[in-house]
């Protein structure tokens, strides 16, 4: 009986698309920022934040830089329901990784979200139209009203 090497690559492959999402999706953590330097911080607020077992545990809130050498920090609303009961912590965005539609944690679980104390407000709030890096985005044009006449674009 000859060996066909198909099979195996096709059990492989087979077993690949098993793998929870985080499993495929994780891309390693670069300084401060994880492997989100180049992305908008508006792209990442509100986006669902998925345990590597993909279940939902609540949604990205703010980020903000923590300390003088550049660590930006998730603010995560954990849990509660139509947005009572929520539970803003703070976890290190190199934590998280990038996934289609959301992000997922790394290490972290919902019982030990739920266990960190309630971030307390500190740090700086990045700007919307900046990248994690702090890069600024390109200004959107607002039309312009001048007195007594319609809208303009002003550039």
């Amino acid at each position: 009986m000859r060996f066909s090497p198909i099979l195996p690559m096709g059990a492989v492959l087979l077993t690949l698309s098993a793998l929870p999402i985080a499993a495929q999706d994780q891309t390693p953590a670069t300084g401060g920022y994880g492997a989100f330097a180049d992305i908008a911080v508006s792209d990442l607020v509100g986006l669902n934040v998925l345990t590597n077992s993909g279940e939902n545990v609540g949604e990205i809130e703010t980020l903000v830089k923590a300390s003088a050498d550049g660590d930006v920090m998730a603010v995560l609303g954990i849990g509660g329901f139509l947005g009572f009961g929520e539970h803003d912590v703070a976890v290190p965005l190199t934590e998280l990784a990038p996934a289609e539609g959301a992000v997922l944690l790394q290490s972290l679980d919902l019982a030990t979200l739920e266990g960190m104390p309630a971030y307390d407000g500190a740090g700086e709030a990045l700007p919307m139209n900046t990248t994690v890096a702090g890069d600024v985005l390109e200004e959107e044009i607002l039309p312009v009203a001048p007195e007594g006449g319609d809208a303009t674009i002003s550039q």
